[in-house]
Parts: structure tokens; sequence; C-alpha cells
């Protein structure tokens, strides 16, 4: 099947033909609680990426050269 082409899943066993079933540890997964981005994700109000950035990957990096690496031109690069 061409990875562009979209197919309708209207039954599990559909879904399984397409993906299988995961792997126990993953099915089992849990977390005790959300992450305070999933919070704000959930109530509408995500930080920009330059904000996840800091508080995930790199929280030494200043606001200002993150919102610099990750402005406009970051979106460019990742669809060109």
């Amino acid at each position: 099947m061409d990875s562009a082409e979209l197919v309708e899943v209207t039954s599990e066993a559909e879904l399984r033909e397409l993906i299988p079933e995961p792997v126990e540890r993953a099915a089992n997964k849990a977390r005790p609680r959300l992450h305070e981005l999933d919070r704000q994700w959930l109530a509408g109000d995500l930080p920009s990426r330059a904000r996840i950035a800091q508080t995930l990957e790199s929280p030494d990096e200043s606001m200002e050269n993150l919102e610099r690496y990750y402005g406009p031109e970051y979106a460019k690069k990742l669809y060109a």
C-alpha cells in the first residue's frame, strides 16, 4: 500500500491488518499523572516550540536563542 493512500478502517480486525498489536510493554505503559505540557495542550494553551525545547531539551539555552532558532525559518527547513 502506498503510504499516501488513505484507507478507511471500520473494525479492529481491519486496524490489526494495518498495524499489529503493540508489544506488551507498550500496551501496559502508564503514567501516574500528566506532564505539565500535556495539561497545557489539553487546555488549548500549548507553549511555543522554543519553550518546549527549553523545558525538555535545552534548559541551559536562552529563550532568545531558542526563539531565533525555532522562528519562521525553522518550518521552512522542516518542509523544504
